[in-house]
């Protein structure tokens, strides 16, 4: 078989880590090839899960070539950085970034397909599609203070030239990086039973953090989705609000709905009154505190 990775994990040195099961491997960091006999099949995978759980967590990234003031963003610097295609393997289009714009206007296109923002900084304003986000997922709302990731493109329509960007990536605006991947980090340590007291503690809510996400979702008009909830609390941490939702799921004061038209969470009507802490997790996140310990 064959595989390729992510920046940050070394795909060839995780296959060598796992050789001894291997009959022959070959490939560099984020692409390789191996082949085995099949009765090995499930210990390669324990030695790659090993090697895996070894090192720190690594998450895609995406980086920014220069980050642009508003006045800079136009249809000169479109045409200018026009010069440098054709774009391919060695030659990415240019990544731009645009830090603390407010979002001023939310349009769905394509019956709510993909969303288009408007968003200003300094007086300038700018469309920016969003083609990885629909009118259900969309995680921000007009006065959202936003980071852009994005290219830079030209439209021409009846002979007149406007710029636009197309977006790559959005974040709240002042966003602790460090917490929020940190949290996730201690998340994912929880689903593998490789938590401790350190990363319980970072993602143990504490009652006011269950009732703030509860109301969030309750007050909201629509399903709420994941990633508007992470983003929309980022303050306490991804992993911390992936704890909330889990238990909000696990005692049913919560449902989670899927279709064509919305995906995301509301509020259970028939829920009953419950104690948070009889949720399995929670009780889970207080035995590693009670322990002290390390690794369980």
């Amino acid at each position: 078989g064959s595989g390729r990775s992510i920046e940050g994990f070394n795909l060839f040195m995780a296959i060598s880590y796992a050789a001894e099961v291997t009959v022959t491997f070959g490939g560099h960091e984020q692409a390789a090839g191996v082949t085995l006999k099949s009765e090995n099949l499930g210990e390669f995978r324990r030695l790659i899960n090993e090697y895996a759980f070894s090192l720190p967590k690594c998450y895609p990234a995406i980086y920014i070539d220069c980050k642009l003031r508003p006045e800079a963003i136009g249809v000169g610097l479109a045409h200018t950085i026009s010069r440098l295609e054709p774009y391919g393997t060695g030659n990415q289009k240019p990544i731009f970034g645009l830090y603390g714009a407010s979002v001023v206007g939310i349009e769905h296109l394509k019956s709510g397909k993909y969303i288009r923002i408007f968003v200003e900084k300094n007086g300038y304003s700018f469309p920016t599609l969003c083609f990885m986000y629909n009118a259900s997922n969309f995680p921000f709302r007009v006065g959202d203070i936003i980071d852009l990731a994005f290219n830079l493109e030209i439209n021409e329509f009846r002979g007149k030239q406007e710029v636009s960007l197309f977006a790559k990536q959005l974040r709240p605006h002042g966003i602790d990086e460090g917490l929020y991947f940190d949290s996730l980090s201690a998340y994912d340590d929880l689903l593998q039973s490789r938590a401790d007291s350190e990363s319980a503690e970072l993602i143990l809510p504490q009652r006011d953090d269950f009732k703030a996400v509860f109301a969030f979702i309750r007050n909201s008009t629509a399903p709420v989705c994941e990633e508007k909830l992470l983003f929309r609390f980022h303050s306490m941490g991804a992993g911390k609000v992936k704890v909330i939702l889990e238990a909000f799921s696990e005692l049913q004061l919560v449902k989670y709905s899927s279709d064509e038209n919305f995906t995301g969470y509301t509020v259970n009507p028939t829920a009953q009154k419950v104690a948070l802490d009889s949720a399995e997790i929670i009780k889970e996140l207080k035995s590693h505190l009670e322990s002290g310990g390390g690794v369980a």
